[in-house]
């Protein structure tokens, strides 16, 4: 068929609309983006937080009646805890600003898995130890607690294979993405199978 000049000139013409230019179209739409991912990032950075808070009031209250060895009540626990509130607030600090950057969203991961544990682990305390049977599905909790740890260690080894754009520096460091990925899984398989054993 013969190209018709007049034909594509009109199918153009139709392809933009006068209310909504192409360009504003794009930007509208990476606006919606970045506003749903600023709104995704900041429910988990502050369910982090407040999983991590609540761990910590939760080990307050057992201080008296757990053993100091699991309790993790003291200085250098509470601190650590403290410390690693930091973790989703970063992470919401980056995904917010720039949620194509991978790291953000693996800091925010790193975060809540970290204060599920440690909310968990005081949980299954006063569930188990503390008042028991006053708590229901102890035992559920202090399982994940024992091997939900695995989780933020793999994200923040990815987080040093990313830094800082968010994607590997160029192809030959697949490898070692693969490898981190392989070994964490190992790890992760042989910790739940732990943990489960001892249900």
């Amino acid at each position: 068929p013969r190209f018709d000049p007049l034909a594509h000139a009109l199918s153009l013409r139709n392809s933009f609309t006068p209310d909504a230019p192409r360009g504003e179209s794009a930007a509208e739409g990476s606006g919606v983006k970045a506003g749903a991912a600023r709104w995704v990032a900041g429910i988990v950075a502050a369910a982090s937080v407040l999983l991590t808070a609540s761990g910590m009031v939760l080990a307050y209250v057992n201080r008296h009646q757990v053993p100091a060895s699991q309790l993790g009540w003291n200085f250098p626990d509470v601190f650590g805890d403290v410390v690693d509130m930091a973790l989703p607030v970063l992470g919401f600090v980056l995904a917010s600003r720039r949620p194509g950057n991978r790291i953000g969203w693996l800091l925010l991961t790193a975060g809540l898995v970290y204060g599920l544990g440690t909310f968990s682990n005081q949980y299954a305390l006063h569930a188990l130890v503390a008042a028991p049977g006053s708590l229901p599905a102890g035992r559920a909790f202090i399982w994940f607690a024992n091997w939900g740890w695995v989780i933020p260690l793999a994200s923040l080894a990815f987080v040093l294979l990313l830094f800082p754009t968010g994607r590997l520096r160029s192809r030959r460091w697949r490898p070692a993405a693969w490898f981190v990925g392989g070994a964490f899984s190992l790890i992760a398989v042989t910790v739940v199978l732990g943990a489960t054993r001892i249900w």
